[in-house]
């Protein structure tokens, strides 16, 4: 995830894309689960409720994400710890393996140890909208190689950045993290996410809203139909444009091993 201080680098495109990176990844190092702070809530527990039964019919869902052309990247501090790099790729219109037909694969393929490579599709904004649900499968050959998957969205509106920023600690605790952008770090929750079997689509939901007090909410993720009601928040931060993005991060392990990811059916859903 991107270092609040690497955003600097980014600011006037923001200011006009209105969107960007997400939050920084903290490498081996730094890895292992933080202490809850903040003015987060809630507990994490188990629902049976899909994602897909608390999208209105009034929502706008953009499908196919992985399609779009125009994908943006970084690497080194941007992605990760000053003084990592990548070295890292991006291919479209994957026909197998794919559920669609047309899969994105990301791909690191060397670079200094803990290397890590973010990539972000800005799909336009809405200031009005308050509720997502960010939903995608995705598949390893080498599950081994990742030390940890991240997946984001962030919205800027109202003169407010709001990072929903998650991220499957494979390597550490196996649970799901959430990010504390006024702290700086990843807080882990009890969600569980295991140990990944490779040569297997997994289906990711995510869901996210904000409050009018300017919190970020993680509402709840959903993986391989198992639910987890998390329900913890942390505040939004001050910051200009209009825009959302939704992200995607691998974080490699300290050789950097090569290793690839695929990803498919990316959708947004937002009212």
């Amino acid at each position: 995830m991107i270092r609040w201080q690497a955003l600097a680098v980014f600011a006037t495109a923001l200011s006009m894309a209105g969107c960007g990176a997400s939050p920084q990844n903290q490498t081996s190092g730094n890895n292992q689960p933080s202490t809850q702070t903040g003015s987060s809530t809630g507990s994490t527990s188990s629902s049976s409720n899909p994602p897909s039964s608390i999208i209105p019919a009034g929502a706008k869902t953009i499908s196919d994400i992985q399609k779009l052309a125009n994908w943006s990247s970084c690497s080194s501090n941007c992605a990760g710890e000053a003084g990592t790099d990548a070295v890292y790729s991006m291919e479209s219109g994957i026909a197998s393996p794919s559920l669609s037909g047309s899969a994105i694969k990301f791909n690191i393929t060397g670079g200094t140890p803990w290397a890590d490579a973010l990539w972000w599709k800005q799909i336009g904004g809405n200031d009005a909208v308050t509720h997502f649900v960010y939903e995608m499968s995705y598949y390893l050959t080498n599950p081994a190689a990742a030390q940890a998957l991240e997946f984001n969205v962030n919205q800027n509106a109202g003169g407010w950045r709001y990072e929903y920023a998650t991220q499957c600690d494979i390597r550490g605790a196996g649970v799901w993290r959430i990010w504390d952008h006024s702290q700086m770090h990843w807080v882990a929750t009890t969600a569980p996410c295991p140990t990944l079997t490779a040569n297997t689509w997994n289906k990711l939901a995510w869901e996210f809203e904000r409050t009018a007090d300017h919190k970020v909410v993680w509402v709840a993720v959903t993986l391989n139909g198992q639910r987890s009601v998390i329900h913890q928040s942390f505040d939004a931060f001050t910051a200009s444009g209009s825009g959302i993005d939704v992200a995607f991060q691998m974080d490699s392990d300290g050789g950097p091993t090569p290793w690839s990811v695929w990803v498919d059916n990316i959708s947004l859903s937002e009212w």
